[in-house]
Protein backbone atom coordinates (compact mmCIF):
# COMPACT_ATOMS: atom_id res chain seq x y z
CA UNK A 1 0.00 0.00 0.00
CA UNK A 2 1.25 3.34 -1.21
CA UNK A 3 2.38 6.06 1.99
CA UNK A 4 1.94 8.78 -0.27
CA UNK A 5 -0.68 11.36 0.69
CA UNK A 6 -3.75 11.63 -0.47
CA UNK A 7 -5.47 15.11 -1.58
CA UNK A 8 -7.83 16.31 0.87
CA UNK A 9 -8.75 19.04 3.45
CA UNK A 10 -7.85 19.88 6.76
CA UNK A 11 -7.67 16.66 9.39
CA UNK A 12 -6.70 16.15 13.19
CA UNK A 13 -3.54 14.50 13.05
CA UNK A 14 -2.09 15.39 16.11
CA UNK A 15 -2.56 17.66 19.46
CA UNK A 16 -3.07 21.48 18.14
CA UNK A 17 -2.23 20.06 14.72
CA UNK A 18 -4.40 19.66 11.54
CA UNK A 19 -2.63 18.61 8.31
CA UNK A 20 -4.22 18.95 4.52
CA UNK A 21 -2.98 17.69 1.32
CA UNK A 22 -3.01 20.07 -1.90
CA UNK A 23 -1.61 18.60 -5.29
CA UNK A 24 1.93 18.97 -6.80
CA UNK A 25 2.94 19.59 -9.79
CA UNK A 26 6.33 17.96 -9.15
CA UNK A 27 6.62 14.15 -7.70
CA UNK A 28 5.12 12.38 -5.57
CA UNK A 29 1.89 14.78 -6.97
CA UNK A 30 0.83 15.94 -3.60
CA UNK A 31 2.04 17.73 -0.65
CA UNK A 32 1.06 18.66 3.16
CA UNK A 33 0.82 21.94 4.55
CA UNK A 34 -0.28 22.31 8.47
CA UNK A 35 -2.20 24.16 10.88
CA UNK A 36 -0.62 24.30 14.20
CA UNK A 37 -2.59 26.53 17.19
CA UNK A 38 -0.70 29.27 19.02
CA UNK A 39 -4.19 31.70 19.40
CA UNK A 40 -4.20 32.25 15.68
CA UNK A 41 -3.41 29.22 13.61
CA UNK A 42 -0.32 29.34 12.05
CA UNK A 43 0.18 27.77 8.32
CA UNK A 44 3.18 25.54 7.88
CA UNK A 45 4.13 25.34 4.17
CA UNK A 46 1.84 27.18 1.27
CA UNK A 47 2.25 24.53 -1.44
CA UNK A 48 3.02 24.31 -4.69
CA UNK A 49 2.42 27.87 -6.71
CA UNK A 50 0.30 26.04 -9.43
CA UNK A 51 -3.21 27.09 -9.90
CA UNK A 52 -4.39 23.79 -9.09
CA UNK A 53 -2.41 24.33 -5.67
CA UNK A 54 -3.18 27.12 -5.04
CA UNK A 55 -6.82 26.89 -5.35
CA UNK A 56 -6.80 23.58 -3.48
CA UNK A 57 -5.17 25.93 -0.31
CA UNK A 58 -7.75 28.48 -0.30
CA UNK A 59 -10.56 26.20 -0.44
CA UNK A 60 -9.41 24.18 2.47
CA UNK A 61 -8.09 27.05 4.35
CA UNK A 62 -12.09 28.29 4.23
CA UNK A 63 -13.30 25.50 4.86
CA UNK A 64 -11.44 24.53 7.79
CA UNK A 65 -10.96 28.89 9.28
CA UNK A 66 -14.31 30.62 7.71
CA UNK A 67 -14.20 32.80 4.82
CA UNK A 68 -13.22 36.29 6.71
CA UNK A 69 -10.45 33.96 8.62
CA UNK A 70 -6.85 33.51 7.77
CA UNK A 71 -3.87 31.83 9.42
CA UNK A 72 -1.84 34.36 11.43
CA UNK A 73 1.38 33.75 9.06
CA UNK A 74 2.76 31.10 7.33
CA UNK A 75 5.95 29.00 9.01
CA UNK A 76 8.28 27.79 5.99
CA UNK A 77 10.00 24.51 6.65
CA UNK A 78 12.19 24.58 3.58
CA UNK A 79 12.23 26.81 -0.06
CA UNK A 80 11.81 24.30 -2.44
CA UNK A 81 9.09 25.36 -4.54
CA UNK A 82 6.49 22.54 -3.64
CA UNK A 83 6.44 23.68 -0.34
CA UNK A 84 7.42 27.59 -0.94
CA UNK A 85 5.83 28.03 -3.99
CA UNK A 86 2.21 29.03 -2.97
CA UNK A 87 3.37 32.09 -0.51
CA UNK A 88 2.48 34.20 -3.14
CA UNK A 89 -0.99 33.86 -3.57
CA UNK A 90 -1.57 33.69 0.48
CA UNK A 91 -0.17 37.24 0.25
CA UNK A 92 0.77 36.30 4.40
CA UNK A 93 0.93 39.11 7.04
CA UNK A 94 4.37 37.51 8.27
CA UNK A 95 6.77 34.63 6.89
CA UNK A 96 8.69 32.94 9.75
CA UNK A 97 11.79 30.97 7.75
CA UNK A 98 15.47 29.82 8.52
CA UNK A 99 18.14 32.87 7.31
CA UNK A 100 19.27 30.46 4.83
CA UNK A 101 16.55 29.65 3.41
CA UNK A 102 14.83 32.76 3.23
CA UNK A 103 18.98 33.86 1.52
CA UNK A 104 18.02 31.16 -0.93
CA UNK A 105 14.13 31.93 -1.54
CA UNK A 106 15.33 35.75 -2.09
CA UNK A 107 18.10 35.00 -4.86
CA UNK A 108 15.77 32.81 -6.77
CA UNK A 109 14.55 34.68 -9.54
CA UNK A 110 11.38 32.39 -9.77
CA UNK A 111 10.00 33.53 -6.54
CA UNK A 112 8.53 36.77 -5.78
CA UNK A 113 10.10 39.39 -3.65
CA UNK A 114 8.97 41.68 -1.06
CA UNK A 115 7.46 39.06 1.35
CA UNK A 116 6.92 39.94 5.37
CA UNK A 117 9.84 37.45 6.80
CA UNK A 118 11.08 36.99 9.80
CA UNK A 119 14.17 35.12 9.92
CA UNK A 120 15.44 33.00 12.69
CA UNK A 121 18.81 32.34 13.31
CA UNK A 122 21.27 29.00 14.74
CA UNK A 123 20.11 25.44 15.49
CA UNK A 124 16.96 25.73 17.37
CA UNK A 125 14.23 28.16 19.25
CA UNK A 126 11.19 29.40 19.91
CA UNK A 127 9.03 30.12 17.32
CA UNK A 128 7.81 33.59 17.64
CA UNK A 129 3.97 33.92 18.12
CA UNK A 130 3.14 30.22 18.76
CA UNK A 131 3.61 29.00 22.44
CA UNK A 132 4.54 25.29 22.68
CA UNK A 133 6.45 25.03 19.18
CA UNK A 134 9.87 24.84 18.72
CA UNK A 135 12.03 25.44 15.44
CA UNK A 136 15.15 22.86 14.42
CA UNK A 137 17.62 22.89 12.27
CA UNK A 138 17.69 19.72 9.95
CA UNK A 139 20.17 20.20 6.82
CA UNK A 140 20.73 17.87 3.76
CA UNK A 141 17.73 18.33 2.26
CA UNK A 142 17.67 21.85 2.02
CA UNK A 143 19.47 24.53 3.74
CA UNK A 144 17.90 26.09 6.13
CA UNK A 145 14.98 23.13 6.23
CA UNK A 146 13.28 23.63 9.86
CA UNK A 147 11.34 20.59 11.51
CA UNK A 148 8.88 21.93 14.17
CA UNK A 149 8.48 20.44 17.50
CA UNK A 150 5.75 20.15 20.18
CA UNK A 151 7.74 18.37 23.35
CA UNK A 152 4.28 18.44 24.74
CA UNK A 153 2.68 16.27 22.16
CA UNK A 154 6.12 14.66 21.07
CA UNK A 155 5.31 15.37 17.66
CA UNK A 156 7.63 16.60 14.89
CA UNK A 157 6.83 18.08 11.73
CA UNK A 158 9.65 16.70 9.44
CA UNK A 159 8.84 18.40 5.84
CA UNK A 160 11.08 16.77 3.56
CA UNK A 161 13.83 15.29 5.82
CA UNK A 162 11.68 11.85 6.67
CA UNK A 163 9.41 9.64 4.13
CA UNK A 164 7.91 6.76 5.10
CA UNK A 165 8.88 4.92 2.33
CA UNK A 166 10.44 7.09 -0.05
CA UNK A 167 13.99 7.80 -0.24
CA UNK A 168 14.97 11.25 1.29
CA UNK A 169 16.88 13.26 -1.43
CA UNK A 170 19.78 15.21 -0.67
CA UNK A 171 21.20 18.63 -1.50
CA UNK A 172 24.35 17.45 -4.03
CA UNK A 173 24.46 20.61 -6.10
CA UNK A 174 27.85 21.27 -3.89
CA UNK A 175 30.70 19.39 -3.97
CA UNK A 176 32.23 21.01 -0.78
CA UNK A 177 28.93 20.21 0.65
CA UNK A 178 28.18 17.63 3.16
CA UNK A 179 25.25 17.04 2.89
CA UNK A 180 25.14 13.56 4.35
CA UNK A 181 27.15 14.05 7.13
CA UNK A 182 24.22 16.73 7.65
CA UNK A 183 21.70 14.56 7.64
CA UNK A 184 23.05 11.76 10.44
CA UNK A 185 23.44 14.96 12.04
CA UNK A 186 19.74 15.66 12.11
CA UNK A 187 19.03 12.00 12.89
CA UNK A 188 20.88 12.64 16.14
CA UNK A 189 19.26 15.49 17.18
CA UNK A 190 15.87 13.86 16.62
CA UNK A 191 16.87 10.26 18.21
CA UNK A 192 17.28 12.54 21.65
CA UNK A 193 14.09 14.03 21.06
CA UNK A 194 12.28 10.44 20.94
CA UNK A 195 9.01 11.78 19.00
CA UNK A 196 5.67 9.91 19.16
CA UNK A 197 5.17 10.32 15.70
CA UNK A 198 6.83 12.30 12.86
CA UNK A 199 4.58 13.95 10.50
CA UNK A 200 6.24 14.67 6.65
CA UNK A 201 5.49 16.62 3.69
CA UNK A 202 4.55 13.70 1.42
CA UNK A 203 4.38 10.78 3.06
CA UNK A 204 1.86 8.72 6.03
CA UNK A 205 3.15 9.76 9.43
CA UNK A 206 6.15 7.90 10.68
Amino acid sequence: MSSILPVGGFEPVGPDCRRAVVPSPWPPRSVAVFLIDGGRPWLVDAGAGSTESVEALRRALTEELGPDSEPAGVILSHNHLDHSGGLEALDPESVIAHEAAVDLFEADIRTPSGLPFTRVRGSSGAIPGVPGWRWILAEGHAPGHLLLWNSESATLLAADQFLLGLKTPLRVADPDEDSFGAYMDSLDRVAELEPAVMLSGHTEAI
